[in-house]
């Protein structure tokens, strides 16, 4: 951190660190926001889901535990145009947790 306030680093590797405080902050935020969910014990909110984009949110959030591991992920969704119906957060804090035991 102590480089990236005194600009001591080239360009590339600035944005690698960037992209790492992000992905940190992403990740920060979801466990507050499932800390909060938890102790609000709030009844689920169904909505309409594509589970493409909501496999996408979690591999995002989850990349620096990827990458530390040097893993290649591959998603497959048979039909794209396929939608769920469900609570949205609790559905992609019980993906993300499937996903984070695999990794």
């Amino acid at each position: 951190m102590k480089a990236l306030r005194e600009g001591s680093i080239n360009t590339e590797r600035r944005e690698d660190y960037f992209e790492a405080v992000r992905d940190g902050l992403e990740r920060i935020q979801m466990t507050v926001r499932s800390l909060l969910d938890y102790s609000r014990q709030r009844p689920p909110s169904p909505e309409a889901i594509a589970p493409i984009e909501l496999i996408d949110a979690c591999l995002r959030l989850l990349s620096p535990a990827i990458r530390k591991k040097d893993l290649q992920i591959t998603t497959r969704v048979h039909d794209p145009a396929l939608m769920l119906f469900a609570d949205r957060s609790q559905l992609m804090q019980a993906l993300a947790n499937l996903m984070l035991n695999a990794i």
